[in-house]
């Protein structure tokens, strides 16, 4: 073997057939091309001998003893393109062009941008099928009702000759808040529009005000007897005539009995068309009157 290979360190059996050296790229690598690298072959990088011994050699000679540690061949490795999407579902679809500018619309509305944000609040989760877009929907009106709160501030007098803050902030983040959130919107149906629950408190505050006000005419005999009157002294008086009505009686005409449509009666007192009931109506007025001072 020494005379038929003098050269102990040269390559008993090149390779007759080498592996090309793969040429340089001129350009960059497209979105859609992947890198591979290949070094099963290549002995000569990363500070690999260039002249292997004979049981280093990939190809041994016939009749040779194999190599008990022989070199591991290595996979080539295939590395993604840093301009490829791995994930081309997750990303959200781009919302089209709007062909209005929402800011004006709430400038325009005749009830205020304030009006016009609960409006929005109330009825835009119908127009969503993803609730974190919601959230980040909710949090932009919660903003903009944070804005808004500066306008009714003690301070906001000093603020305005200022345009832009608070008003134009608010508006802002009001109208373009489910624009901007709704990256997955629901399919397109017709959704009737809602008034906000602020309406219905509203309504419930103005009936309460106006039964307060016909307690109160009816029991000061068609004058106002006061706010305090028909909240304290009234339901006393009640209480009063129910628990001891021998010995209350005369508070029989500040007792109210609300009728079926809300209107308050009072209760006529026993022989008001006489001179007793002249006089106990009389009692009762200087007792009324008493209270309320009192009170």
């Amino acid at each position: 073997r020494e005379a038929a290979n003098p050269n102990p360190n040269a390559n008993p059996n090149p390779n007759p057939n080498p592996k090309p050296k793969p040429k340089p790229s001129t350009g960059g690598a497209r979105s859609s091309d992947a890198i591979a690298i290949d070094d099963s072959d290549d002995d000569t990088d990363d500070g690999a001998d260039p002249n292997p011994t004979p049981d280093s050699s990939p190809n041994p000679e016939p009749g040779a003893e194999p190599n008990p540690n022989p070199k591991p061949q290595r996979n080539p490795i295939t590395l993604p393109s840093p301009n490829t999407n791995p994930n081309p579902s997750a990303r959200p679809t781009p919302r089209p062009r709007l062909n209005f500018q929402p800011e004006e619309v709430f400038r325009q509305c005749d009830f205020g941008f304030e009006t016009g944000s609960f409006f929005v609040a109330e009825n835009c989760p119908g127009f969503f099928t993803d609730c974190a877009d919601l959230s980040v929907a909710l949090d932009d009106l919660s903003s903009a009702e944070l804005f808004i709160s500066r306008k009714y501030s003690t301070t906001y007098a000093r603020d305005r000759a200022d345009p832009i803050y608070p008003e134009e902030y608010s508006n802002y983040l009001a109208s373009w808040a489910v624009a901007s959130a709704n990256r997955h919107p629901a399919p397109s149906a017709f959704r009737p529009i809602k008034a906000p629950q602020w309406y219905s408190n509203f309504r419930l505050r103005q009936e309460f005000a106006r039964r307060l006000e016909s307690r109160r005419r009816a029991a000061g005999h068609h004058f106002d007897a006061g706010q305090t009157f028909t909240t304290d002294v009234q339901p006393m008086c009640n209480l009063l005539a129910e628990a001891q009505p021998a010995r209350y009686r005369h508070l029989e005409c500040v007792r109210s009995r609300p009728d079926d449509s809300g209107r308050v009666e009072m209760a006529a007192p026993e022989g008001a068309d006489g001179e007793v009931g002249r006089a106990r109506e009389e009692e009762a007025d200087e007792d009324i009157q008493d209270a309320d001072e009192d009170w």
